[in-house]
């Protein structure tokens, strides 16, 4: 949910990946799980994969995703099939 909510609003995978991470350590430490530890390991190591989607991001040159629009695309799309074959 948080992942494609981040990209829903950024347009970028790269930011919903790491917030999605950080979320999750963030989530298990309020509630008490022990492996939130694991999470900030995942976050920090996603940060370094993603060192350089970073910097294209504070360079203002990353590149935005159009997954909104092709899942709003491909519902239309089920849409006229449905309305098609007369369901």
């Amino acid at each position: 949910g948080i992942w494609i909510s981040i990209v829903a609003l950024t347009q970028y995978v790269s930011v919903a990946s790491i917030i999605g991470l950080l979320s999750g350590s963030i989530f298990a430490l309020v509630f008490g799980k022990e492996y939130w530890v694991i999470f900030l390991a995942l976050a920090l190591f996603s940060m370094f994969k993603h060192k350089e989607n970073i910097k294209r991001l504070l360079d203002g040159n990353e590149r935005k995703t159009n997954i909104v629009d092709y899942f709003l695309g491909w519902m239309d799309k089920i849409d006229k099939e449905k309305k098609g074959s007369g369901k």
